[in-house]
């Protein structure tokens, strides 16, 4: 992160900080924003939340731990054939 001198504030929209952000990601901000008839601030909180609620139920997913799996197969034996061996002579 971009250490400013004291008499320099980092830029903000809202109560969000700005400054790391390059032209392409404010001007997408810019276009949802339009899309959805809100302000660049709201579309920020908006990402932030979905992105909150996104980890937060990954910590409620219980992830059962992996078996190992074995290329192994089953000594299956060959069965019979079905043909019929009656009525042929």
């Amino acid at each position: 992160m971009k250490t400013f001198p004291g008499n320099v504030t980092a830029f903000r929209i809202g109560d969000w900080p700005v400054s790391q952000f390059n032209q392409t990601i404010l001007k997408s901000l810019r276009e949802i924003a339009d899309r959805n008839g809100w302000t660049i601030e709201e579309a920020i909180t908006d990402v932030v939340q979905e992105f909150i609620a996104e980890c937060e139920l990954e910590e409620k997913i219980i992830k059962f731990p992996q078996r190992q799996s074995q290329n192994r197969r089953l000594a299956v034996p060959r069965t019979q054939s079905f043909r019929s061996t009656h009525g042929t002579t």
